[in-house]
């Protein structure tokens, strides 16, 4: 039964990709209609053709801006040149295949070396992985500096991000990590305002993944937006009959909360987005939203509760491991 149950989750991951609202599963390769000249970021927020061959002999004396929906995806083992922390020297970034074993796990290696301290690469090693995509992007062409993005499946498709970005005052690369995965591809391109798409495993109300947008900041990964099910690509799977009452409270069409309600049992219900930590709006039957309470447990009492009740209470939920 589980393994049957993992099967349809990764083809509502697919489904998913190919509609992609908001965000994609990166079964698809970034690479895909990205760009592939490095422009060089300019004082007017504009790009030149190509990056400088040779580093300038010295930093700007005021930062730069940046170009806005800048994305390169990385090919491994080619190095690309860019200027990272926008001090007018050039940069290099290499996603480097360091071996292959005999199950085809990979092992991959990120190395960032700034042309302001060349004797210290920033290196995130990446091991016994089957897929890494790696892109550099500006999140915010504000703020003088690009991103380095990574993202990689190991065994039972658990998907691991990282993120390399040059801190604030220059100093030093600060490295980010976060249990999703990135999807950029040409249906699901990267942009400065909506960021790029993540994908993660959630347990709420049955087993599946759900998407978001995010951007990288200097505390990390930022999500900005909520996490939606892939439920308009197969409403039958996610619906669930309810086996008790429960408690809901009914969203208006502006997004704000509205009056209480009870879902009685017998009804049907189907999820449509959370935060993966505090809430869970659900389609009614009569079309409406309301919103519940959610709480994920730890430890003895471990559990997804909704409303202070454990959800296996209120309807049959599909698991996977």
């Amino acid at each position: 039964m589980k393994k049957a149950l993992s099967l349809i989750v990764v083809f509502v991951m697919l489904l998913t990709l190919a509609a992609c609202t908001p965000g994609v599963h990166p079964a698809v390769s970034p690479t895909d209609g990205a760009q592939t000249e490095a422009p060089a970021a300019t004082d007017d927020g504009a790009a030149t053709e190509e990056a400088t061959e040779a580093p300038t002999e010295e930093a700007t004396e005021a930062p730069m801006t940046g170009s806005v929906d800048y994305c390169m995806a990385l090919t491994p083992d080619e190095a690309l040149t860019c200027d990272v922390d926008f001090d007018g020297l050039d940069d290099t970034v290499l996603l480097e295949t360091v071996s292959k074993n005999e199950y085809d796990e990979y092992e991959y290696k990120l190395v960032l070396t700034r042309g302001a301290d060349a004797e210290n690469p920033k290196e995130y090693v990446v091991e016994r992985c089957y897929d890494c995509f790696a892109w550099v992007i500006d999140s915010d062409a504000s703020d003088s500096r690009l991103e380095v993005i990574l993202s990689f499946v190991q065994d039972s498709d658990d998907w691991t991000s990282a993120a390399m970005r040059v801190n604030d005052d220059g100093s030093d690369v600060s490295v980010f990590e976060d249990w999703v995965s990135i999807g950029i591809s040409e249906e699901c391109p990267f942009t400065t305002e909506n960021g790029f798409a993540v994908s993660r495993q959630t347990d709420i109300f049955g087993t599946t993944y759900i998407t978001a947008n995010a951007r990288v900041t200097a505390k990390g990964f930022e999500v900005f937006t909520d996490y939606t099910y892939p439920t308009e690509q197969d409403e039958k799977l996610f619906t669930r009959e309810l086996k008790r009452d429960m408690d809901v409270v009914i969203l208006n069409e502006d997004g704000s909360e509205g009056e209480s309600y009870t879902v009685p049992a017998g009804e049907k219900v189907i999820p449509v987005c959370t935060d993966d930590a505090s809430f869970l709006d659900l389609k009614l039957s009569d079309g409406r939203l309301g919103r519940v309470t959610v709480e994920v447990k730890t430890g003895d009492e471990w559990g997804i509760y909704i409303n202070g009740v454990n959800q296996d209470e209120y309807a049959d939920m599909p698991y996977a491991d």
